[in-house]
């Protein structure tokens, strides 16, 4: 039997007038470390709603409350980080090579309309670059890279060499380069309107922070993985853009692919999948019918517009 429920299979709460919630938030506020404070946090955090917690801990912030959530589900609530070791070793030149090429691929960076950079060789010989924009922040470009050395079967150097190496290879991050895209836009927002009504939903008592996980993994995996496993020749239909981007009314717009779909990506199956639950998750809380059609409506709108933004990143990579 699960000890964090009772004998209905209901999750066990805290009261909130049992002195074990005052003692724990005494703990929190006199914790002198934001580790130690994140465990605690954890311990009651999935039992109470953001605004519940920030009356109890004046000064905390929504961040604080998503990072307890997220240690409770992925190391237990209350339980410690795991502390990873780091050593101290000369980097291997193709290490160095095999990053540098990655992170210099146009998914990651995109070059300037104006400005160079001069680098100057230990021979003394300069060499003038144009200067670029990274697209992507660099602890997301190091987790990518990492997982596709991991694909590759290649040894790479490590995350604190990785972020030497990409703190050197200097690039501005993009602040405006070509305008705002709306459809991106609205894609985002998309995913921010469903977030708050998640949160509207635990209010009436439908909480569920695995399905929040997974809608945070999704809009990650559209803003930084998905462009990177696009491509004419993808064994999988979501990231094939002959099948994905072919028009099946218009044979003008049609192509034929010469490769088999025998894959599924993982990561859509999972967005696909949890944008079904929020909608089932929907249908569970008691609303009169005109603010069901309303909130129906809405989230139409939101898995349009989340839709739109994964197509258009088709085309664009096209």
């Amino acid at each position: 039997m699960d000890p964090n429920r009772d004998n209905q299979g209901k999750r066990k709460r805290f009261d909130p007038n049992s002195g074990v919630v005052n003692i724990l938030v005494k703990a929190y506020e006199q914790a002198g470390h934001w580790q130690t404070k994140q465990q605690i946090l954890s311990l009651f955090a999935d039992d109470f709603s953001r605004a519940e917690l920030q009356e109890k801990i004046p000064g905390l912030s929504k961040w604080r409350i998503d990072q307890a959530r997220q240690h409770a589900t992925e190391a237990g609530k209350g339980q410690p980080l795991p502390k990873i070791p780091s050593f101290h070793s000369r980097i291997e030149h193709e290490k160095v090579d095999y990053f540098i090429e990655y992170i210099s691929r146009p998914e990651f960076v995109q070059d300037m309309a104006l400005g160079t950079k001069t680098v100057k060789l230990d021979s003394g010989e300069k060499i003038i670059i144009p200067a670029v924009i990274r697209t992507v922040i660099p602890s997301r470009i190091i987790r990518q890279y990492l997982d596709y050395c991991k694909e590759q079967e290649f040894e790479p150097a490590s995350q604190c060499s990785l972020y030497r190496m990409i703190e050197v290879c200097s690039a501005s991050m993009q602040k405006s380069l070509q305008g705002l895209d709306n459809t991106i836009a609205e894609g985002t927002e998309a995913f921010d309107q469903v977030f708050l009504m998640l949160e509207g939903l635990a209010d009436q008592g439908i909480r569920e922070i695995a399905t929040q996980k997974l809608l945070k993994d999704g809009k990650r995996y559209l803003k930084n993985d998905f462009k990177t496993h696009i491509g004419q020749g993808e064994h999988c239909v979501d990231h094939c853009t002959v099948h994905a981007l072919s028009d099946s009314s218009a044979w003008e717009f049609r192509s034929e692919c010469d490769h088999q779909h025998c894959y599924e990506c993982e990561h859509c199956e999972s967005l696909e999948e949890v944008l079904r639950e929020v909608a089932e998750m929907q249908d569970k809380v008691d609303m009169t019918e005109e603010v069901r059609g309303r909130l129906r409506f809405e989230y139409s709108e939101c898995v349009r517009n989340i839709q739109a933004w994964k197509a258009h990143l088709l085309r664009s990579s096209n």
